[in-house]
């Protein structure tokens, strides 16, 4: 079977490109018709490409590095390409579309059981549920279509990754290129702390320093915003946390230590409450000796820190409670978008508003009649000309186009994964399985409650390694548990 398809791949590049030369003579009198043919002979030569397994385990490490820098990457072809860098930003979205039908045919032709069938099922309800909501509020076919993809994009990364087969040998490489991804992460928080200016000119930043209290800037590395810097430093420090845990290795305590530190550098009090939260989490998972001498590098640099700048972290504490949780319904963009989007789910009981209409990208883009409608308009940084906080939140969207059902619908499936992975890494005895089950759940756990704050499972690169890492997971899972486990 699989010589046949490598038979028929060779007939079909054949085909193709005898075809692409064909197209280029006919419609070579209208330069754009050539365009989308040549796209699409592209994109159909790319999903013939990655029926083969080894091919796409060998683009995937490149990828996941151009998603994790995909802003800096496309400030920097500003320099040379203008706006037409901006195709970067498309990269996990045209990943997607071209690795859902490679499943499909892999499906098909090698009779290949489709995992993660739970999952599945959860995406279907929830597009159902968007689009149903849609309907009946008469949003546009096109327009709950972008939008459904944006929100269902993460578990659609889960969907991909778990049904490739991995070896010990493709974690390791992948694991290789992530340690090349740390390095140049804290090799430019470094010049962040010496040259912030200088750094943020080089790489042609949209956004200037920012400081907490006058005096301290947020450090974000060679990212474009603190909140990603912060996320990924806790992201890898996890893993790091984990791999001591399991391995006994030092070296990965120290790694840890010096990742949660960085993340402090962000000021991001979300963060630091996800990262709170995963370490009490840590503790309940095994002892409290072993956790607490785990801890025991983090805790001493909280306590210098704290011991330093105390009262400016306090400064910071309350200044993000009188900001948020003191602050009146309507006063701020996110309370605002919280209390309007219980309002949609509400009056709209209990389907939401339909994809595309209230807080994520597709409805700001189009400036949706929800924001005049709940005079979001009037409030700043939800302006129509300048709406930058109006995505500053994953489930105030989730509840406003989905209604009741979707929000719960997504919060179990969340917290199925992470009870799923963490019972799952106490029973198995591989230790590789166990740190990868393990990190998945907690790395969950540190997106979940950071998506109170930020749209961590909408936003790139957060989503693409979150679910990624799932999949990969599951997938090493299955084929170690060598059974047909009931598992998302």
């Amino acid at each position: 079977m699989i010589k046949e398809i490598e038979l028929n791949s060779k007939y079909f590049y054949l085909f193709t490109g005898i075809l692409s030369v064909a197209i280029g003579l006919l419609a070579s009198y209208d330069s754009q018709s050539l365009l989308i043919f040549v796209c699409f002979l592209i994109y159909i030569l790319a999903i013939v490409s990655f029926l083969d397994e080894a091919k796409f385990k060998l683009v995937v490490p490149y990828f996941l590095l151009i998603i994790l820098f995909q802003e800096t990457i496309i400030n920097l072809m500003k320099y040379v390409v203008g706006d037409l860098g901006n195709v970067v930003s498309y990269f996990d979205e045209l990943f997607i579309l071209i690795m859902l039908p490679v499943i499909i045919i892999k499906c098909i032709i090698k009779g290949e059981k489709l995992r993660g069938a739970k999952t599945i099922i959860v995406l279907i309800t929830l597009f159902l549920l968007g689009f149903f909501s849609g309907f009946y509020n008469n949003v546009s076919f096109v327009k709950m279509l972008e939008g459904s993809l944006l929100i269902l994009k993460g578990l659609l990364f889960y969907i991909v990754f778990v049904n490739i087969n991995y070896s010990k040998d493709d974690v390791i490489r992948f694991f290789k290129f992530s340690k090349i991804a740390v390095m140049i992460v804290v090799i430019f928080t470094v010049i962040d702390l010496i040259a912030p200016t200088t750094l943020r000119t080089v790489l042609n930043a949209r956004t200037g320093l920012e400081y907490r209290f006058n005096s301290i800037h947020t450090v974000k590395s060679i990212f474009v915003l603190p909140a990603i810097f912060a996320w990924f430093t806790v992201f890898v420090g996890i893993y790091n946390l984990v791999k001591y845990k399991i391995n006994g290795e030092n070296k990965y305590l120290v790694y840890c230590a010096i990742l949660f530190a960085c993340s402090l550098l962000s000021f991001r009090f979300k963060t630091i409450i996800a990262l709170l939260f995963v370490l009490i989490l840590f503790y309940f998972v095994y002892s409290f000796k072993k956790a607490l001498y785990s801890f025991l590098p983090t805790i001493i640099i909280i306590g210098v820190v704290s011991f330093l700048f105390g009262d400016i972290f306090l400064n910071f504490v309350d200044f993000t409670f009188n900001r948020y949780l003191n602050a009146g319904y309507m006063d701020t963009a996110r309370t605002a978008l919280y209390y309007v989007s219980i309002l949609i789910a509400n009056n709209n009981f209990p389907l939401g508003a339909g994809f595309g209409e209230f807080g994520g990208y597709i409805a700001v883009r189009d400036y949706s009649n929800l924001y005049y409608q709940y005079n979001l308009h009037s409030i700043y940084g939800l302006y129509p000309e300048d709406p930058k906080y109006a995505m500053d939140t994953y489930w105030p969207n989730i509840l406003g186009e989905t209604g009741y059902l979707g929000a719960i619908l997504l919060i179990s499936t969340y917290l199925a994964l992470i009870i799923g992975s963490i019972n799952k890494a106490k029973k198995v005895e591989d230790k590789n399985i166990k740190v990868l089950l393990l990190f998945s759940g907690l790395a969950l756990t540190q997106t979940l409650v950071e998506s109170m704050g930020s749209p961590t499972f909408n936003s790139s690169p957060q989503n693409v390694f979150l679910f990624a890492t799932l999949g990969l997971t599951y997938s090493m899972y299955l084929k170690y548990n060598q059974k047909n486990d009931k598992t998302f």
